[in-house]
């Protein structure tokens, strides 16, 4: 299993063995800064996905702070330990899952409105009528997710994967190394199963695009 996710990993990653953790004397099947990457997605899932995160333009810009923050790290304008390259690349991967999660859903930038909203039952506390939501109303009543319990509670999850991440990696438990692998291969699989949905939506915008101009345009 460890040689075939080293193989796997050998394709995306340098795996300088110089700047790889080794928990309980394992080396781990990427890089520093690669695990805090697909580690973080995998996180980053569980709270798109687990919180119902709404796709609003306050989101967006907390997601491009964490992909901007790469830039000094990335290029080494600044030094750099163990700890800091994985803390900002758990970071980069929350970002990397924010942004292509709202891409492969059909993103409408904040202010705009939903047409066709879900049913609300009276006990929701929404009133009943021909007012239309947003998406954050909607998910602050029905999924009882208020916008700041959902910061709070991202932001605690963050924290605790800046703390806990390297620790584990750093620890001398070998079920950390095992647990870190998998964690960084499911985020590896959820990166780029959300760009292939990417993908998808664009050539589907595109072929809608290339309908309408047929449309208008007949030969």
């Amino acid at each position: 299993m460890e040689d075939l996710l080293t193989h796997l990993f050998s394709h995306v990653c340098g795996q300088n063995l110089a700047h790889t953790w080794s928990p309980g004397g394992e080396w781990l099947p990427f890089c520093q800064r690669c695990t805090g990457l697909y580690v973080g997605a995998a996180m980053g899932g569980l709270l798109q996905y687990g919180l119902r995160m709404p796709p609003t333009s306050r989101w967006l810009q907390i997601y491009g702070l964490f992909l901007l923050q790469m830039v000094p790290f990335g290029f080494h304008w600044v030094p750099q330990n163990d700890w800091l390259r994985t803390a900002t690349g758990m970071l980069f991967g929350l970002g990397l899952v924010g942004f292509l999660r709202i891409g492969s859903a059909g993103f409408q930038p904040a202010g705009s409105r939903i047409s066709n909203p879900p049913p609300l039952r009276p006990s929701n506390g929404l009133p009943t009528g021909s007012r239309r939501y947003s998406r954050l109303e909607i998910c602050a009543t029905v999924g009882g997710c208020t916008p700041w319990r959902l910061i709070s509670v991202y932001g605690l999850v963050v924290l605790a994967g800046i703390v806990g991440i390297p620790w584990l990696a750093a620890s001398s438990y070998r079920w950390a190394g095992t647990g870190l692998a998998l964690a960084g291969l499911a985020g590896f699989s959820l990166l780029w199963g959300l760009v292939a949905a990417n993908l998808f939506c664009a050539f589907r915008m595109l072929a809608d695009w290339v309908g309408v101009m047929r449309a208008r345009f007949p030969a």
